[in-house]
């Protein structure tokens, strides 16, 4: 018994952690999306090939997203994390040295993927961590912290702006800065059963309406990201200031969410 506050207040201790580790990473997704967009449409690419060059990015989730718990368990959810850290810091570091903006698309993949796996195996291991007495409360927690690094993000871009290699720095700076707090973490995370044997493809079949609907999510996320300081620019905002148009869309996010998600976590257990 004399143990238990102990085991409590170390779990503790790594959620906040990995919250932190999301907080920082999403900060650098809010800050990179908006900043990226900027850089190209300053260079004159049309913007269509700047809503695709942003949708690029979730296309290595679809490629990885199935082998991803096997990878998990070969190398381990430490490691994996520190080595998605550095590959999206790496991948926005070379953007800067990529000319034109339109070659980026292989490097906006591998910066997308890397940024989006550390996320999915951050959460994956909160919600393991947190246990099912208190994992609504530290979802929601993690939900506010995550859409308040989406709301900083674009406001970060009003302070460096986007001229020169910037951009590309900060980004870069910011994903390596999340790998911090993981730094401190103990063990090399929760364990990850076997994967099921079968095609993860399946489920467009099995739950057509709910996989449609996370795959316009995902369209509409990153159109949405990446376009709306664009159309703050040509309806006359300035251009440090654009990037306020996105992230005001976030801010309601921030102090709601955990009483919202708590609210329908207590309303799951009740049903």
């Amino acid at each position: 018994m004399s143990e238990q506050p102990s085991q409590d207040g170390e779990g503790s201790r790594q959620l906040v952690l990995l919250i932190a580790f999301a907080a920082l990473l999403s900060l650098a997704v809010g800050y990179a999306l908006p900043a990226f967009a900027l850089v190209m449409e300053r260079a004159a690419i049309d913007p269509t090939l700047i809503g695709l060059n942003a949708g690029s990015q979730n296309l290595a989730i679809i490629v990885v997203g199935p082998l991803l718990a096997q990878t998990v368990r070969f190398v381990g959810m430490r490691r994996l994390l520190y080595l998605m850290v550095a590959l999206s810091a790496s991948s926005a570091a070379v953007l800067a040295l990529v000319d034109p903006p339109y070659a980026w698309f292989p490097f906006r993949i591998l910066f997308g993927g890397s940024l989006y796996v550390a996320f999915i195996l951050g959460e994956t291991w909160i919600s393991q961590g947190a246990g099912e007495r208190r994992r609504g409360r530290v979802v929601a927690i993690y939900g506010s912290f995550f859409a308040s690094g989406l709301f900083a993000g674009p406001l970060l871009v009003q302070l460096t702006g986007v001229e020169g290699p910037t951009p590309f720095i900060v980004t870069a700076g910011l994903a390596l800065a999340s790998g911090l707090p993981l730094l401190f973490l103990k063990g090399f995370g929760p364990p990850m059963e076997e994967p099921a044997r079968w095609n993860p493809f399946a489920m467009l079949v099995i739950a057509p309406t709910i996989m449609t609907a996370s795959i316009l999510y995902g369209v509409v996320d990153a159109a949405l990201l990446s376009l709306l300081p664009i159309y703050g620019l040509h309806a006359g905002i300035p251009l440090l200031f654009s990037p306020v148009v996105f992230s005001r869309f976030f801010a309601p996010f921030c102090p709601t969410g955990p009483h919202n998600i708590c609210e329908w976590d207590s309303l799951a257990r009740h049903q």
